[in-house]
């Protein structure tokens, strides 16, 4: 073989070579040839697996003596939004867990009644790391929210990962309601009559609502006996000021109905003036009713 004829086969050959590497690289780029190292080593989880991850999360939510309103567990998912109703009131608890991978931060937005516009505000916001302990917020019920919408945010890492679970809890004794506040403010005798007086142009039944630190003034009694029968719902005391007079009432829930001592006084135009004493922020609804002696 003369040195032409070598010459001309050794081209031939690194042609195909650099033939073939052209084609796999364009097979590389078009992804026809698999990734030799996946960029997410994490094992997929089926679905008894996340399943067993919500009930483990479920698990891990601390006891509690408060009265449940409603829980949720399942995995974690895109789309997570569970909407319930939102008119419970007292002092609400709500525990967020996960167990898995990633973690979770939940949402808790609520939407105001027809009469309110129908607006939304965020009520609470907890992050929970899957594998640790459930956190906790804490906020108070309102008698015109009506629903309540919690979703997971910011919980990519824990999608397919993981499982969570969330429980509210209300300090009433039972999920509360506004429609039960109706009810336990209609004041009756103990024939069952509502004991709603009224005495010439002078009403002397009121009922109403307060923030702590609030106060109302009902208008003046005329000179006389009277025996003030009094409810309120909620936490703290109701205080009803007439005149010099102050008389305290604890607020609760269930509420409970109670007979006041109001001493006989002779001043022509006596005020009347109701204030609630709890923690900043809180709530009271009540009713009360001046029965002339």
């Amino acid at each position: 073989m003369n040195t032409r004829t070598r010459q001309v086969m050794l081209c031939v050959l690194a042609l195909a070579l650099l033939g073939a590497a052209a084609i796999t690289i364009g097979l590389r780029r078009e992804g026809d040839l698999p990734d030799l190292v996946s960029n997410d080593s994490r094992p997929a989880l089926g679905a008894v697996e996340l399943a067993g991850l919500a009930e483990t999360a479920l698990a891990g939510l601390p006891a509690t003596t408060d009265a449940e309103v409603f829980a949720h567990h399942g995995p974690v998912t895109s789309a997570n939004a569970q909407t319930r109703s939102g008119d419970h009131l007292g002092e609400m608890t709500l525990w967020v867990g996960c167990a898995g991978t990633g973690q979770v931060t939940m949402s808790v937005t609520g939407t105001a009644v027809a009469e309110a516009n129908g607006e939304k505000s965020e009520v609470a916001r907890v992050t929970a790391h899957c594998g640790g302990t459930a956190a906790k917020a804490v906020f108070p019920g309102h008698p015109h929210r009506q629903y309540l919408t919690f979703d997971l945010v910011n919980a990519a890492e824990a999608v397919g990962a993981a499982g969570y679970a969330f429980r509210l809890t209300t300090n009433t004794g039972h999920p509360f309601t506004a429609s039960d506040i109706s009810n336990a403010m209609s004041l009756d005798d103990e024939n069952g009559r509502p004991l709603a007086v009224v005495v010439g142009d002078d009403s002397l039944a009121h009922r109403g609502d307060t923030v702590a630190g609030d106060s109302t003034h009902l208008g003046a009694l005329r000179p006389g006996s009277y025996a003030p029968v009094a409810v309120c719902a909620g936490a703290g005391t109701l205080v009803v000021n007439v005149g010099e007079q102050r008389l305290e009432l604890p607020c609760a829930f269930p509420p409970q109905r109670k007979e006041l001592t109001l001493k006989p006084f002779t001043n022509p135009e006596t005020p009347v003036i109701v204030e609630y004493d709890s923690t900043p922020g809180a709530q009271a609804f009540w009713a009360l009713v001046f029965v002339p002696r």
